[in-house]
């Protein structure tokens, strides 16, 4: 309790009330004054547990940036709204990062918070709602207008694992409030594992190439849209490509046969502004489709990182060589891909890896 130099502190349960735990941190807790990150693991938050943490940090004089509430029974979020009253009305800094993974929020939670995010000056930077399955369309509508009424950015959305499907109509909701609302779209966007499929992902993709929403990085792993779904979403950055630099995750979305053919297509345009592509888990590429994925590799510059599923050949490995470094004269040499700096596979030559390394010197 003496020491006033720890920035973050994490209290792991195991799914029991924790209230007689805390009464013991309370010294320290009310001393510390550079306390910026805690976090609440696997236990159980009743009202009275959030009291006493409201009660105990009002004797802080320190600013938390990171709230991490994961993996704990909701009774005690009735009074998040209380909470963050109470941050405001002692004009210290709302926390930056707040996530709820796996604590199952309901609509009439999501209300309590976009209440919260409109009423008061709220910088979020981050919101985890990863595994909130039981939130409806009405509560992602909520939460994303509100924080679409806001005047900070979003950074990062973690939604992933929340059933945001076509049949339960999350995923249309999210569309439609980031088209209407191009400020609110996080910089990082994660919606893996929803079970999103074919007017979804059409959706999604519609929206990235006509609106042009500062999209950094987007997870989609998971999702399996079929081949017409994937086909739509990839040549619409083929048909019209985002100005935004992307890092894109499809890692186990069924992509398969003729989808690495359009993957190669979008990867080979001078105007292609991806610098990350995750295909881990996909089909595994034959020779032929390998061929067509090196080989739209020498026309792109920004690329730098990808992932390839299965087992390489043997050819698919030297072609890959001789893209990265043609020793043939210093003309090809000179002309080869320089913008490949990380190729992930469970089996990496390697003769490619000095290749890589160099690449990653910036004076080439």
């Amino acid at each position: 309790c003496d020491n006033k130099s720890i920035c973050h502190f994490q209290f792991k349960g195991s799914g029991h009330e924790i209230m007689e735990f805390f009464q013991p941190l309370e010294v320290f807790l009310s001393r510390n004054e550079t306390l910026k990150s805690l976090e609440i693991l696997g236990c159980n938050i009743t009202y009275h547990t959030m009291a006493f943490l409201m009660m105990t940090l009002s004797k802080r004089r320190c600013q938390l940036e990171n709230i991490k509430l994961e993996d704990v029974t909701n009774e005690g979020l009735s009074e998040m709204a209380s909470w963050f009253r109470w941050f405001d009305a002692r004009n210290q800094a709302i926390s930056k990062r707040m996530s709820f993974r796996g604590i199952y929020l309901l609509d009439e939670d999501c209300s309590n918070l976009a209440a919260v995010i409109e009423n008061y000056d709220i910088r979020f930077e981050e919101i985890d709602l990863h595994g909130n399955s039981f939130i409806g369309p009405n509560g992602w509508r909520l939460i994303l207008s509100a924080l679409a009424r806001q005047r900070y950015t979003l950074q990062r959305l973690n939604a992933s694992l929340c059933r945001l499907n076509d049949a339960h109509m999350g995923i249309f909701i999210l569309t439609e409030i980031f088209s209407a609302n191009p400020n609110v779209m996080p910089d990082e966007l994660n919606l893996s594992m929803n079970e999103i499929n074919l007017e979804g992902i059409q959706l999604l993709g519609s929206l990235l190439v006509k609106r042009n929403p500062p999209v950094k990085e987007l997870d989609l792993s998971g999702n399996d849209a079929k081949l017409d779904g994937w086909r739509v979403f990839i040549n619409s950055f083929v048909s019209n490509p985002t100005k935004t630099p992307l890092d894109l995750h499809l890692r186990d979305c069924g992509i398969r046969g003729e989808l690495y053919r359009d993957l190669a297509r979008l990867v080979q345009l001078p105007t292609c502004s991806l610098e990350k592509l995750f295909l881990k888990g996909n089909a595994r590429l034959n020779s032929g489709r390998m061929n067509q994925i090196v080989d739209s590799l020498k026309f792109n510059a920004t690329l730098g990182e990808m992932s390839l599923p299965g087992v390489v050949t043997v050819g698919g490995w030297n072609r890959l060589l001789s893209l990265i470094c043609d020793e043939t004269d210093i003309c090809t040499t000179y002309s080869s891909n320089h913008s490949l700096l990380h190729f992930h596979s469970p089996t990496v030559p390697r003769e490619i890896i000095p290749y890589l390394e160099m690449n990653k010197i910036q004076d080439k």
